[in-house]
């Protein structure tokens, strides 16, 4: 793992049964009560053969079951939208749109992204070896792809939980290349009102 997945000072331990199970309780709880959210982000990528740390900054937007809008507003301006089986990227004046359905593991991307950013553990579960820890302040999810295509791509995705509000604050990617993004979730804001023009209809 890269220096760029380090998230707190104190060490994570294995909740036990009974902390595990109070978690998922309430993690599902909030979880099902989410029909939007909205927040900012900051991404920070570590690039282990160059020795560099790329940043970024934007915000994103959920609505359920299927739409996500995730725009980078810093260096560049560029955006990833779903919207049901549409698949979207914006680059300034250039947009592409493609069919989600037409491939499987962009289809699976997708549905790890909204899951994984609504705190839907459950259905990432399906997808991943999963580990829960805590530190005694937060909760990490460690999840590691049962899909080979996916390991390809990433060997690991963890996600880390406010236990007070059962909300995401950090999600950490490594890749086998032994690159690492951190992106850090700013500002979190539930059930806030979205308008449906943000995911291109």
């Amino acid at each position: 793992m890269g220096s760029g997945l380090a998230t707190a000072q104190e060490p994570y331990r294995a909740l036990d049964a009974r902390e595990l199970s109070d978690f998922k309780t309430k993690l599902s709880a909030v979880s099902g009560e989410i029909n939007t959210l909205r927040c900012s982000f900051e991404q920070t990528q570590t690039i282990s053969l160059l020795a560099e740390v790329a940043k970024s900054a934007g915000t994103m937007t959920y609505k359920n079951p299927d739409k996500l809008s995730w725009a980078y507003t810093a260096p560049t301006e560029q955006a990833f939208i779903v919207n049901g089986k549409s698949i979207i990227t914006v680059v300034g004046e250039s947009r592409t749109s493609i069919d989600a359905s037409s491939s499987q593991m962009m289809q699976e991307m997708c549905k790890i992204i909204i899951a994984g950013l609504k705190g839907d553990t459950e259905s990432l579960e399906k997808s991943f070896t999963t580990t829960y820890l805590s530190n005694g302040k937060l909760v990490k999810v460690e999840m590691v792809p049962r899909n080979k295509a996916m390991l390809r791509i990433f060997d690991r995705m963890d996600l880390v939980f406010d236990p007070s509000s059962m909300l995401v604050t950090t999600i950490l990617l490594s890749e086998p290349s032994g690159d690492g993004t951190t992106i850090s979730i700013l500002h979190p804001q539930p059930n806030a009102a979205v308008d449906d023009s943000m995911f291109m209809e």
